[in-house]
């Protein structure tokens, strides 16, 4: 082929209309390009600062999470134990009963003692123990009233009552076994403290002898019965000159307002005549030979 000539013109006339761009222009060389020196030490000064308030915050709530609030104990003895709860829970601490057996007096129902003294600073929700008076221990007085009075001790002792004792009754009758509990004080069924002193009063089965010296026979044993010795005398003789004691007792054992038991025997001796003595007749002597 034959080349083809370009006027020269024309070729001038291109190159002006092609525009040449200068590479700095371009927006990917600008973003290598290096960032002034003033703009990276203020972003640096921002994260300084940033980093440095995060620490505080941080520091801040180290801090106050280490620092306990803190209460001084309240004065809760002598207090009802409902007053004292109360008083201590608005002290923003937690409290804790101790029930315990004590005194009947003014003490009871109210606080005795605190595990922590009054005015003494803990941390709030601090648990307080107080011991409270509940009184004394009870039970029911159990029945005992026709027992042997050893027996009744023991059902008491069984009952957990720890003061006991045993007194003769002053209202016996001569139908009363000997031991029998007749009445006890306090009476049964009776709530009481189990330290409260308790009396058993029992029969002795004694009886004081009554005077029977000087009555018949047949009366002396009346007599005797009838005062509770229902055993059967011992009946002895006793010879008397005295025509008035014929028939009637001229002595007794044990002896008139002894007090001895109901089951002993009494001796009566009853007085019968003396026996005539025998006459007897003498003897001749035979005189002497002369």
């Amino acid at each position: 082929p034959v080349p083809v000539a370009v006027p020269v013109a024309a070729a001038v006339a291109a190159g002006e209309a092609t525009t040449v761009l200068d590479p700095s222009d371009h927006p990917a060389a600008r973003a290598l390009e290096p960032e002034p020196p003033r703009k990276r030490w203020g972003l640096v000064a921002f994260l300084v600062a940033l980093i440095l308030v995060a620490a505080g915050i941080g520091i801040y709530f180290l801090l106050n999470s280490s620092r306990v609030e803190t209460v001084a104990v309240p004065a809760v003895i002598d207090r009802l134990q409902d007053d004292a709860e109360q008083t201590l829970i608005a002290a923003k601490l937690q409290p804790r009963v101790r029930q315990v057996n004590g005194p009947d007096d003014t003490s009871l129902g109210r606080v005795t003692a605190q595990s922590i003294a009054q005015d003494t600073v803990v941390p709030i929700g601090t648990e307080v123990e107080i011991t409270v008076n509940v009184g004394p221990s009870k039970g029911v007085i159990p029945s005992v009233v026709g027992l042997n009075v050893d027996d009744a001790e023991k059902v008491l002792e069984e009952n957990s009552f720890t003061n006991v004792q045993k007194l003769p009754s002053s209202s016996e009758t001569k139908d009363d076994k000997a031991n029998e509990v007749l009445s006890v004080d306090p009476g049964e069924g009776t709530k009481v403290a189990l330290d409260t002193p308790i009396t058993l009063y029992y029969a002795t089965g004694k009886s004081q002898v009554p005077l029977v010296k000087g009555l018949e026979e047949a009366d002396a044993i009346a007599t005797l019965q009838n005062a509770g010795f229902t055993k059967n005398p011992s009946i002895q003789e006793e010879p008397t000159d005295d025509q008035s004691l014929i028939g009637r007792v001229v002595q007794q054992s044990p002896d008139a307002y002894t007090v001895v038991k109901r089951t002993t025997v009494i001796k009566l001796w009853i007085g019968v005549p003396k026996p005539t003595p025998t006459p007897t007749s003498a003897t001749p002597t035979e005189s002497a030979t002369p």
